[in-house]
């Protein structure tokens, strides 16, 4: 009965060993080998957001880069608007209530969606414009890198001043 006994815990003991290496799928956030070699496309005739992607700013349209934790943080101000630019690890990419989304379109392999605030109820929590992007990521080197959040918001005084700001979005490279 004991030498049963025995067969039969070591029987239980084998089967929940299994033969196949485990292997842990570790994601890195805010690693910046996430977005090492960003921007792909450079141009010095552009105005670049560290490690992101660059815009054609026109004449008369101002940069300035603030200061961020973890982020990086520009505004760039032209007639009539003001577009501010967050890049860094820790996004959310996901835009509040009340935004709509009005596009989606890949620029150099990214997706870039825009929303329009359409609650007349409440003001803008991050302007009547909102773009955003998720920017890099992948598997480096066995690791999984996540990838970096771009949003870009928009105050614009009038109609015009927000085309402005979305010809200047409309712009951007990765």
């Amino acid at each position: 009965m004991a030498l049963f006994r025995y067969l039969i815990i070591s029987a239980v003991a084998l089967a929940g060993c299994s033969q196949e290496p485990t292997t842990s799928q570790t994601t890195l956030t805010g690693s910046a080998a996430a977005v090492a070699g960003r921007p792909k496309y450079q141009d010095p005739e552009r105005y670049e957001v560290e490690s992101c992607c660059t815009l054609k700013l026109a004449s008369g349209v101002r940069s300035k880069r603030l200061q961020g934790t973890d982020s990086i943080v520009q505004d760039v101000s032209g007639p009539g608007y003001i577009l501010h630019i967050v890049f860094g690890p820790y996004d959310s990419s996901q835009a509040a209530a009340g935004y709509h989304l009005a596009d989606k379109q890949i620029i150099d392999g990214v997706t870039l969606a825009s929303f329009q605030w359409t609650d007349h109820q409440h003001p803008p929590p991050e302007g009547q414009l909102l773009w955003m992007a998720q920017v890099g990521g992948g598997k480096i080197n066995g690791v999984n890198h996540a990838a970096w959040g771009l949003r870009i918001s928009s105050d614009c005084e009038t109609s015009d001043s927000c085309h402005a700001a979305t010809a200047l979005v409309k712009t951007i490279r990765f």
